[in-house]
């Protein structure tokens, strides 16, 4: 019988891995900005139009403004712990990468609990170093 499973994905720190991950990051950040600026501009746009609009309705769409800005700023703040943590850990480092679905070939007599639980695939600038079936 077939079982789906999750697999983590792990992959060892190298220079060029380092450089994409955080270039990857960087970029994610500076899409995150242009959005977090995009929401400060209509917050100025809506407030400049006070005037001639309900007062309710201002007040509930600035609220969902700050919680949209609010989102975004911790977002950026997390990008910017992953630079740091990435950026401290030595080469060589095995990194938690995500994980990916795989399809596991149950048989009796198995343990279920390990074998869905303790399989990972470690990978070093795209090569797979080790599979671990669990």
């Amino acid at each position: 019988m077939l079982i789906a499973r999750k697999v983590s994905l792990k992959v060892v720190i190298t220079d060029d891995y380092r450089k994409r991950y955080v270039a990857q990051l960087n970029s994610l950040s500076a899409e995150v900005k242009v959005e977090l600026e995009k929401l400060r501009s209509t917050e100025a746009q809506l407030m400049l139009k006070v005037q001639n609009l309900d007062y309710n309705y201002v007040m509930s769409v600035r609220e969902q403004l700050e919680r949209e800005k609010s989102t975004r700023e911790q977002t950026l703040k997390e990008i910017e712990a992953r630079i740091a943590e990435m950026e401290k850990l030595p080469e060589g480092t095995i990194f938690p990468q995500g994980t990916i679905e795989s399809l596991y070939e149950a048989k009796i007599g198995d343990n279920l609990e390990q074998k869905l639980a303790g399989a990972e695939i470690v990978i070093k600038d795209g090569v797979i170093q080790s599979i671990n079936e669990g």
